[in-house]
């Protein structure tokens, strides 16, 4: 339950870019609902999100469970099946959702062939380092060193790129041998910006975020 704020949105205060986001909940654009129970239904789910949200009273408290690989269980199949078969996951999460009927819910996992494809090494997951009804397994390690907060603080999104993601993703580790972007203030620095796209290892790097992406 997201909306995308536009040039006028972003002159609004706090509050109502809030509630503009909160009507974009209650009045989706786009959804054509089976019935008119379905809208109902729905739309107090919504309220109820958003009443607890500005710390108001709602009708009751909102049920948000975090359920893990268990409609996966529930439907019969693995975990490593709801990681790697995008169809039986959302089937398994279907039945759960009519079954149990949570006022929200984070959606199935099915994102295996994704992770493998670019080398995701944070964490291991069902059918990819542990068992293929075991739950997530971080991989602890020093991702951010103790030297590099005041390179975090000082330009947050250089450090994600050309630092942590590399870390962490085995396909980006071209990334941190890219300059600094912050470095291409006027003219001169655009050509030493684009020469960097030639290197045969950051295409590979973009070539694998495209094959992912066509994953999903």
């Amino acid at each position: 339950m997201a909306s995308r704020l536009n040039k006028e949105e972003v002159k609004l205060s706090s509050g109502a870019k809030l509630e503009k986001m909160f009507q974009s909940w209650l009045s989706p654009q786009g959804i054509d609902f089976i019935s008119i129970e379905a809208e109902k239904a729905y739309r107090e789910r919504a309220t109820r999100i958003k009443c607890s949200i500005q710390m108001k009273i709602p009708d009751r408290v909102p049920v948000i469970p975090s359920v893990g690989f268990f409609p996966a269980h529930y439907a019969g199949i693995t975990s490593q099946q709801a990681m790697y078969d995008i169809d039986k996951a959302c089937q398994a999460y279907e039945k759960y959702t009519f079954d149990f009927a949570p006022d929200a819910h984070r959606g199935p996992y099915g994102l295996g062939q994704v992770y493998d494809t670019i080398d995701y090494k944070l964490y291991l997951w069902p059918g990819h380092g542990v068992g293929v009804n075991l739950p997530f397994q971080c991989v602890e390690g020093e991702y951010m060193k103790a030297d590099e907060y005041d390179a975090l603080i000082q330009d947050p999104s250089d450090f994600w790129m050309r630092v942590y993601l590399p870390r962490i993703i085995g396909a980006l580790e071209p990334f941190s041998k890219f300059s600094p972007f912050h470095r291409v203030i006027e003219i001169a620095g655009v050509g030493s910006l684009v020469s960097q796209y030639g290197r045969p290892e950051i295409r590979a790097a973009f070539e694998a975020l495209f094959k992912a992406e066509r994953k999903l």
